[in-house]
């Protein structure tokens, strides 16, 4: 089973990603935002060994990005993203997955 949400919201910043689910994070902190959601989310992922799938798109139309929860058994942290190079040489976390796409 799979749960993806996608949506037209600004892009994660790298200081973000690479943050994510390891300490409380937001980009929308002007707003009253805490980070605690993506902190509850990542140990509810790890509980149940689901994967969280985040896929950043070049053309933001009619999508910006896409979070996918897969049930998949997996744990993984996955990043698919047209800013592969950039993600890929300053994102230093170990657990995480970055693909390329066009």
């Amino acid at each position: 089973y799979e749960i993806t949400i996608k949506d037209n919201g600004c892009e994660f910043s790298i200081d973000t990603l690479q943050k994510l689910g390891l300490q409380s994070v937001t980009t929308h902190k002007d707003t009253g935002g805490t980070g605690m959601g993506f902190l509850t989310t990542f140990k509810t992922l790890k509980d149940c060994n689901a994967s969280i799938i985040i896929t950043e798109y070049k053309a933001q139309n009619p999508y910006s990005k896409s979070i996918a929860f897969s049930f998949d058994g997996n744990s993984s942290f996955i990043i698919n993203s047209y800013r592969y190079n950039q993600l890929k040489e300053q994102i230093t976390r170990t657990d995480v997955t970055i693909n390329s796409i066009e």
